[in-house]
């Protein structure tokens, strides 16, 4: 049996989708901007992953692939909803090139604890067993070899 890559992330300090995005009115236009908290988020967040990438020897996803990624969140208060972290996060992976696109990540939220002293999202991500519709590559390959 193939062992799968793992990248492995932990994330300490979070971002909520609802601060994730500023806005401000500029005459009868609204406009939208990243306050000075999210890029500081994007920054620390994007060179650890960087950092990570190299440290686990994690390559790209092969094209059509998607992602799994494992979460366990431990939030420092009882009134947060894990939904909100995923944009932030994503983007951010998107961009130092942990994959393609976030489009083909698959979050999966597997616990929420709570843990004031130490709040952190821990993230575990590899490469599904699916191809696009088919459940696996085998049985990609068994399709594609009966319509050829």
């Amino acid at each position: 049996m193939e062992v799968k890559q793992r990248l492995k992330l932990i994330c300490d300090d979070f971002i909520s989708v609802n601060h994730y995005m500023g806005y401000r009115a500029v005459g009868r236009r609204v406009m939208a901007y990243k306050p000075k908290e999210t890029k500081a988020f994007e920054q620390k967040f994007g060179n650890y992953v960087k950092q990570e990438i190299i440290n686990q020897n994690w390559t790209m996803p092969q094209k059509g692939k998607f992602v799994i990624m494992d979460t366990t969140f431990y939030f420092p208060r009882t009134d947060m909803d894990a939904q909100n972290y995923f944009k932030s996060i994503c983007d951010i992976m998107t961009n130092v090139d942990v994959y393609e696109d976030d489009n083909i990540v698959c979050e999966k939220v597997n616990r929420i604890y709570y843990d004031s002293k130490n709040p952190r999202i821990e993230i575990v991500l590899y490469e599904a067993d699916s191809v696009g519709i088919f459940d696996s590559s085998e049985e990609y390959y068994t399709f594609k070899s009966i319509c050829n």
